[in-house]
C-alpha cells in the first residue's frame, strides 16, 4: 500500500479529494527526481528495507512490449471467456 486506505464510508467527493491529493504528493515527487515517489516509499517503510527493486529504465515498458503485452492480455480474456 502506498497509505493509509480511505475509508469507504467517506463520502464520495471526499474519498476523490483524498485520491487527487495522494495522486499530487505522487506526481510532485516523481518531477523532482525520477521515481521519487518510491525512492521515498523505499525510505520511510521498514518493511521494504533491504529489498531488491528495479528503478529507472530497467522498470519501464516500451512500446512494442506494451502492444504485446495488450494483445496477448486481450487473447488471455478472449480465451477465458470462451471456455465459461
Amino acid at each position: 500500500m502506498f497509505g493509509e486506505p480511505i475509508s469507504s464510508r467517506l463520502p464520495a467527493e471526499q474519498a476523490r479529494q483524498q485520491t487527487a491529493h495522494a495522486m499530487a504528493s505522487i506526481n510532485h515527487l516523481n518531477k523532482k527526481q525520477r521515481d521519487g515517489f518510491m525512492e521515498a516509499l523505499i525510505a520511510e517503510r521498514a518493511d521494504l528495507s533491504g529489498l531488491p527493486f528495479r528503478m529507472g529504465n530497467e522498470c519501464r515498458t516500451d512500446a512494442e512490449q506494451a502492444r504485446l503485452f495488450r494483445g496477448l492480455a486481450l487473447d488471455v480474456r478472449a480465451a477465458m471467456a470462451a471456455v465459461t
